[in-house]
């Protein structure tokens, strides 16, 4: 909000915990939760953490934070999510932090790609049409119906997911130095805290 979007209600703020009004708290959970509900295939690299501590580090370079605590505390829920992110994979499943796995229906594909750079292209498919929304200078997406295109994103994906491990309800091993990489990487920027 405040570096790329330069909204202006946060532009001589520091970083705050308590920065979101309730209203978008709330509203945020309830995105989760119906994420939670809706059949997903994700395709993951090592690479998809990267952005996420360049912008903390950037923060953190910036003096954003008001103390080492706070980034750590940041740092610990990046990792909390993970870890949590994990545990989706492994059952097959996306559910909310309090809720039992065991009793959610297999909704999650989870695919590890070692190759392929991460966009954040989200294709939606139903019955009768198929959407792509693409990311763009980080928080904006724009969308397409065009069939020619939709057809084409939805054949490349079919593509990357063939050249990619299925790390979700199988796949043990290969899940565990994925998650590995990408809990390294936290615990080297926390490491000199």
């Amino acid at each position: 909000m405040k570096t790329i979007i330069r909204h202006p209600d946060f532009a001589e703020r520091d970083f705050s915990f308590d920065c979101l009004p309730l209203e978008i708290e709330k509203l945020s959970t309830e995105l989760v939760m119906n994420y939670c509900n809706v059949p997903s295939v994700e395709i993951w690299n090592t690479e998809s953490i990267n952005a996420v501590i360049a912008q903390i580090e950037f923060s953190k370079d910036s003096g954003f934070f008001n103390s080492s605590q706070d980034i750590k505390m940041v740092y610990e829920a990046l990792s909390e999510t993970f870890s949590h992110l994990k545990s989706q994979a492994e059952y097959g499943s996306k559910f909310m932090p309090d809720e039992n796995p065991e009793i959610k229906k297999k909704n999650f594909k989870f695919f590890y790609n070692r190759v392929a750079l991460g966009d954040n292209t989200i294709l939606v498919r139903t019955d009768k049409i198929r959407t792509v929304f693409f990311n763009y200078i980080g928080l904006n997406y724009m969308s397409t119906r065009d069939e020619a295109f939709c057809d084409a994103c939805y054949n490349d994906l079919q593509n990357l997911m063939k050249k990619s491990t299925l790390i979700s309800d199988t796949g043990e091993k290969q899940r565990n130095v994925f998650f590995s990489i990408l809990m390294n990487k936290i615990k080297d920027r926390t490491k000199n805290l």
